[in-house]
């Protein structure tokens, strides 16, 4: 097996950078999307929670379907690039035009947010799936590979501090249009850097993929199930990013608060970034991983039963909260590399596009179930947009920074903890064999 490094800084860099641009796209409309529409809009929380809702069951379909096409061709300008390169562009038009909703009234908002909010998760998908994909064509080099993964990781932790830092003083000041228009244009100039100087030295050919043999793939690969099944439950109940707004603007009564909490975040996550790829080493990504949701159910309770009246504890809990997300948000992909490996000894097929193509999915269904949790309990407990709020929907405001991320690292548990039983030395053992039958495979090759 190749263990020399063969991606140099610039390229790496670019990778980087890519992103690092899709990012502050994607934090825009995942951060702000429920806000602009019910605060700034005036569509009622409930219709948002279904319009997202919708979304993720289309996606349901589109994003393993995009997997299966990406393994399947060869564009000439780079199996994976190729796609990159239509998303950078594409991506950011749409997000623009998202923010840019004309007055047409109640249902042509309704319907402009509907398409709009559908064009950018199937154009967020095509941006994703590549994007992971291409680390595989980059360098044969695992070590290598895991390096980009994790440190890719880090753009959305720093991607979320720059839009939310900066977003509502630049709306107030130019309006949503233009302020999206300012964070796509920024987004849409980091993404296209990889153009010219991501390589992609290790393609694998064009696979002649069925819908059986995807069914087959995909529930033959128990841990990838396993997995994303209990990420998915986390990720619905992180309630918190979605709600710091909400929290900032009415628990803590200013607005500014919205900054300081972004910065008090980040920090600790930026750490937690840089720390899992030492830490899974020495004690594994099962333990790390069990270890994070059980202090994070802790922490999150004693945050709720504390309260938000000292504005320092506030500080001091949203930044261990923080530090245990940065965690989970750079592992997921390093888990997915590994149900890969073991997909592949398994079932002799190599759907690398497509298992980053159940990553993406089950991030974006995790993460728009959040926001239509969040509608539907804004409207349970009485939200009204603008106004002073009674008593009933700050306590239910503060739930979803706390209790509720809390019940989702517990379902966490319960379904990763008992079943997962994929290690690193099984994987560095399913490396090795997928190694000897791709040279077996390359033989008969030749040989015919």
């Amino acid at each position: 097996m190749n263990q020399t490094k063969e991606t140099g800084r610039l390229e790496k860099a670019s990778y980087y950078s890519y992103f690092l641009g899709q990012n502050i796209i994607y934090m825009l409309v995942s951060m702000y999307a429920m806000l602009f529409f019910t605060d700034y809009v005036g569509i009622f929380p409930g219709v948002v929670s279904v319009i997202f809702v919708i979304a993720r069951v289309w996606d349901a379909v589109n994003d393993p379907m995009f997997g299966v096409i990406v393994d399947k061709s060869n564009p000439k300008k780079g199996k994976y690039k190729s796609w990159m390169g239509f998303a950078a562009v594409g991506l950011p038009i749409v997000v623009i035009l998202l923010f840019s909703m004309p007055e047409i009234g109640t249902i042509g908002k309704i319907i402009w947010a509907a398409v709009f909010y559908l064009l950018f998760g199937m154009l967020y998908t095509i941006s994703d799936v590549p994007a992971f994909s291409l680390t595989t064509a980059m360098t044969n080099n695992i070590n290598e590979r895991n390096t980009l993964l994790s440190v890719s990781r880090i753009s959305p932790i720093i991607a979320g501090l720059l839009v939310s830092t900066t977003i509502i003083a630049l709306t107030e000041t130019v309006g949503w249009a233009m302020g999206a228009l300012v964070i796509a244009g920024i987004g849409f100039i980091l993404m296209n850097f990889m153009r010219f100087n991501v390589k992609e030295r290790h393609v694998a050919p064009a696979t002649n993929v069925s819908v059986r043999k995807i069914i087959t793939y995909v529930l033959g690969n128990k841990y990838l199930l396993i997995y994303y099944a209990g990420y998915t439950l986390y990720a619905t109940c992180s309630t918190g990013i979605f709600m710091l707004s909400y929290y900032a603007i009415y628990n803590l009564g200013n607005p500014n608060y919205i900054a300081i909490l972004s910065i008090i975040n980040t920090i600790p996550m930026v750490f937690a970034a840089f720390l899992a790829s030492p830490i899974c080493k020495k004690f594994g990504k099962y333990a790390v991983t069990m270890a994070v949701c059980i202090l994070m159910v802790i922490i999150s309770v004693i945050y709720f039963f504390v309260g938000y009246d000292n504005l320092t504890m506030v500080f001091v809990f949203s930044a261990l909260i923080s530090f245990l997300t940065g965690f989970m948000a750079v592992m997921y992909p390093m888990f997915t590399a590994d149900c890969i490996e073991y997909g592949t000894w398994k079932s002799g097929e190599r759907g690398t596009a497509l298992s980053f193509s159940i990553q993406t999915f089950t991030t974006k269904l995790g993460q728009a179930m959040a926001s239509g949790l969040v509608g539907v309990v804004l409207t349970v407990v009485g939200y009204t947009a603008n106004v002073q709020q009674t008593d009933f929907a700050l306590n239910g405001i503060f739930m979803m920074m706390t209790l509720i991320p809390a019940l989702g690292a517990l379902l966490m548990l319960v379904i990763f903890g008992p079943f997962y039983k994929l290690r690193e030395s099984d994987v560095a053992y399913y490396i090795a064999e997928n190694a000897k039958n791709e040279i077996r495979t390359e033989r008969v090759r030749a040989d015919y």
